[in-house]
């Protein structure tokens, strides 16, 4: 039995039965929209790079991170107050904020304001997002919950279609404000397709869940401090004040974070799951996977608008191939892991990604944009092989009711389900994604800047240092987690002999 069929989702007693055809659209619809924000967001930097608004370069990276970081920092509580209030109520009510929010950004009249706005879209997007997954796998079987994970994971590429294709249409045809007004009419209509088709009574409160309250502020203060540190370093030689208060507010918070969440009974976060070789080797799989991904697409729109001189809409079709084959490769890599199993599959996808990102360091110098393409599938295919296993293995691994390494029980009507934890790590890691572009092109821009713009030329090579660096991860965590792995092995030969 797979690690997927093992897997033991926390909702309630409902029957397990196959997810309706149209739960599936309308909440994969959901995901399609929350996720394409984050990609005509990264279509739009440039626009602002130029606008009389004369941004700098950590200033443009908050624009795109204030919403990935929320997102990201949200996405636990979220999942913990779904599992505790009723997944398809925090649904509702995520989605109300997210929908408010995209309609504060669409009327903002400044940077500030809007950079506060796209934080609480990133807000509502958390509450949000989980629910649609937990729900998912609240009504699959255990043989189909592979099959649902890949589909929910697909539409995260569905999403980077539809946002760099409309997204860049919308910005050449109207204006950068268009992208934000046109979800709020989609929102609105998923939310009654929601309340009307899918229904509330899937589940029953889990009234034994308890909302970790202090859990909770520590987390975010911790995630929030650690990517400050990392965009706010390149000014920290002029302006050292904002990474110091970060560097303590992370100690202060990440220090009594693990203390707290290892005594308590029921965690927002149960940390000793990560004794476990499997979800090591997936957290760190998803994490690099999803840094790698998010930095190409936050750096793809800079080259192909700055260094390639061609239009938002040039530039937001040009990673429509990459969105299209991982959709594609996604749902071909479920009967890949039933055939060869889970590690061969993974190792394989991030090979291809690795030589992916080194082919677009050196096409993208000089070679035409359709070879440049073909640099980008290759990418595509290899994070498409990775991200459906490694996302089904790391959320059944979590809602398992014992932890391998240690024999130690976990109720799971105690505790959230791994929902949450799956959605957060690639949130967090396409939040250090977007900020290791944004470190990269402040720091090989500064010249630039103080001509009061950011030149082809630099931004080429911000792009060759962050994807040699992302393929350099991919190939040394593929290493961790072949050696993770193996120790696991050798550790039940010997259980097995004694």
């Amino acid at each position: 039995m797979s690690a997927a069929e093992r897997a033991n989702p926390t909702t309630g007693d409902t029957p397990l039965r196959r997810p309706r055809r149209r739960d599936i659209w309308i909440l994969c619809a959901i995901v399609v929209v929350l996720m394409a924000t984050v990609s005509t967001a990264n279509l739009s930097v440039p626009v602002f790079a130029a606008s009389s608004w004369n941004p700098t370069p950590t200033e443009l990276t908050w624009y795109v991170d204030a919403y990935v970081i929320a997102f990201a920092c949200f996405l636990l509580p979220g999942d913990m107050l779904g599992s505790r209030f009723g997944h398809g109520k925090v649904l509702l009510i995520g989605l109300a904020l997210f929908c408010l929010a995209n309609l504060g950004a669409a009327l903002a009249p400044g940077l500030p304001a809007l950079i506060i706005v796209r934080a609480i879209a990133g807000i509502g997007a958390a509450l949000a997002l989980p629910q649609t997954l937990s729900i998912l796998l609240a009504r699959s079987t255990p043989g189909r919950r592979a099959g649902v994970v890949a589909a929910w994971t697909a539409s995260t590429s569905v999403a980077g279609v539809v946002g760099n294709g409309l997204g860049g249409f919308l910005i050449e045809t109207f204006s950068w404000r268009s992208i934000f007004a046109v979800t709020v009419p989609l929102i609105a209509i998923l939310m009654v397709l929601v309340a009307v088709l899918v229904g509330l009574d899937h589940e029953r409160r889990n009234r034994t869940i308890r909302v970790d309250v202090a859990g909770m502020a520590l987390f975010i203060v911790a995630a929030v401090s650690l990517l400050v540190i990392m965009i706010e370093a390149p000014a920290g030689m002029s302006n050292p004040v904002p990474v110091i208060i970060a560097v303590a507010a992370f100690v202060l918070a990440a220090i009594p974070f693990v203390m707290l969440e290892l005594r308590r009974p029921t965690p927002m976060i149960d940390l000793r799951t990560f004794l476990s070789p499997q979800v090591r080797a997936s957290a760190l799989g998803i994490g690099v996977t999803f840094i790698a991904l998010f930095a190409l697409f936050s750096i793809n729109a800079h080259f192909i608008q700055t260094a390639r001189g061609l239009s938002p809409a040039i530039a937001g079709l040009s990673l429509v191939p990459v969105a299209l084959t991982m959709f594609f490769v996604t749902h071909a890599s479920v009967p890949l892991v039933r055939r060869f199993g889970v590690s061969p599959v993974v190792a394989v996808g991030m090979l291809i990604s690795a030589a992916g990102y080194l082919l677009v360091v050196v096409w993208s110098t000089s070679a035409p944009l359709g070879v440049y393409e073909i640099a980008l599938v290759i990418v595509g295919i290899g994070a498409g092989l990775c991200s459906s296993p490694l996302s089904t293995e790391l959320t059944a691994a979590s809602a398992t009711e014992r932890i391998l390494t240690t024999g130690h029980p976990i109720p799971t009507t105690t505790k959230p389900s791994g929902a949450g934890l799956n959605s957060t790590l690639r949130e967090l890691s396409s939040a250090v994604g977007v900020g290791l572009s944004g470190v990269v092109l402040a720091t090989t821009t500064s010249h630039s800047l103080a001509a009061g713009t950011i030149t082809g030329p630099d931004v080429l090579s911000s792009m060759h240092l962050a994807l040699t660096v992302v393929a350099i991860a991919l190939l040394a965590a593929l290493v961790l987690m072949f050696i993770d792995i193996r120790l696991l092995s050798a550790r039940r030969r010997r259980r097995a002999l004694s």
